[in-house]
């Protein structure tokens, strides 16, 4: 640009005052937008790949994940439901035949079995709530309650999963049957370790 400006001119002439403070104020516009192209692409390269990968990993169905405990420390947190656009294409036609078979094999009131998941959710988080209740005011002689666990749950398809860690010597059977009682619910599975440290069960949220 700067060197179209200056075969403008005669050759052999000396460009006046008001030229020059053209060429001038040209060229530095030109180092400006050289300059900013730099620090563009100097940010581009400087962004953590993992807060990428974290915010592009959504909840696109919208299936029903909370944590329910959080009595230990430094326990990597589920992936849960949370997947990327391009899980979620593949994943779409696979939801809507899995949630239709249900009400299809006449096992299902509702026509989709995720049709179910949020009613299931608040049921459980109201059988959660009893069963702590519970355990503050029952002797467990030592035994890890709930409450020294650091759990999350998620419905999909009228199915619980639990996720995260427990204490050693903790028991999660009596907690999963008594999610089972809940209503809707046709599964619970369980996906603990009491070394977290070492090795999760589950698949892990990025930065966790």
């Amino acid at each position: 640009m700067l060197r179209r400006a200056m075969r403008g001119t005669t050759r052999g002439a000396m460009p006046g005052p008001r030229q020059a403070r053209g060429w001038f104020a040209l060229a530095l516009a030109h180092a400006a937008i050289c300059l900013a192209g730099i620090g563009h692409v100097g940010m581009a390269w400087g962004a953590p790949a993992a807060t990428d990968d974290a915010k592009a990993l959504l909840n696109r169905g919208q299936d029903p994940f909370f944590r329910i405990s959080s009595g230990m420390t430094g326990c990597p947190e589920p992936l849960g439901p949370r997947i990327d656009e391009a899980a979620w294409q593949r994943e779409t036609h696979h939801r809507l035949e899995r949630g239709y078979r249900c009400h299809a094999e006449g096992r299902c009131r509702l026509s989709n079995a995720y049709h179910y998941d949020r009613e299931i959710a608040e049921t459980v988080q109201r059988r959660l709530q009893w069963l702590s209740r519970r355990d503050r005011g029952s002797p467990h002689g030592g035994d890890p309650t709930l409450a020294q666990t650091s759990l999350w749950l998620t419905v999909s398809r009228r199915w619980v999963t639990i996720q995260g860690c427990v204490p050693r010597g903790f028991d999660p059977k009596p907690l999963a049957d008594a999610l089972r009682e809940v209503e809707g619910v046709e599964r619970v599975v369980i996906e603990t370790t009491d070394r977290p440290s070492q090795r999760v069960p589950y698949p892990v949220f990025p930065g966790h």
